[in-house]
């Protein structure tokens, strides 16, 4: 003897009681979330060099310091952030002439790969790194100075707290390790390297 077939309101019915279970069945990403999600950050800190922008020209010759302002535009999976990464900062232009008119800038740009411990919780540590670009820029009495360099390796240690629903907000440690590639569009033959050390401030807000 045949079964009848089940009416469509019946067959509905199931697949709705059905659909719950298998969305248990389904395995996480790691830290807890499924789905990749956006997220901008913004940062801002004060940073010191260390090093040469090539043999013979320590950096600390051209600035002594910056104030960079940078953004983040990234997707985060779980535990894992990955991105873009901008920053501007006005520079203290070194041994500025009395009367003279100087001003200075450190532009960076590259990617980054964040990973954060225990997420989900309102406090949480996170570290992370990359590589990209960089560029100073120095005008002193008239006379500038760019020096392009290849940044090797960026490392960032941060520990942040959930201020509300979506919004982490904490300090943060970077150091960026670098190689001067070209001096005013020229090669630059002795290469030596140097190191930006950077505190601040970081907001990050997920989409």
């Amino acid at each position: 003897m045949k079964l009848a077939a089940a009416p469509p309101l019946t067959a509905a019915l199931l697949c709705v009681l059905a659909a719950p279970a298998a969305a248990r069945d389904r395995l996480p990403l790691p830290g807890g979330e499924e789905e990749v999600r956006g997220v901008v950050a913004l940062r801002a800190g004060v940073a010191l060099p260390v090093g040469n922008a090539q043999a013979g020209l320590p950096m600390s010759d051209l600035v002594s310091g910056a104030v960079p302002v940078g953004v983040e535009l990234a997707g985060r999976g779980g535990a894992t952030t990955f991105g873009f990464e901008a920053e501007y900062g006005p520079a203290f232009v070194a041994s500025c002439p009395t009367g003279a008119s100087c001003s200075g800038a450190v532009i960076r740009a590259g990617i980054e790969l964040l990973h954060r411990f225990s997420p989900g919780r309102r406090v949480s540590t996170w570290v992370g790194g990359g590589l990209g670009w960089e560029e100073t820029q120095v005008t002193r009495a008239g006379r500038s100075i760019r020096v392009d360099s290849f940044e090797l390796l960026n490392l960032k240690l941060g520990r942040d707290v959930e201020v509300s629903k979506g919004v982490l907000v904490g300090p943060f440690l970077a150091g960026t390790f670098a190689q001067g590639m070209q001096q005013d569009g020229a090669d630059i033959k002795d290469k030596s390297p140097h190191v930006w050390i950077q505190v601040g401030l970081r907001v990050e807000l997920g989409l």
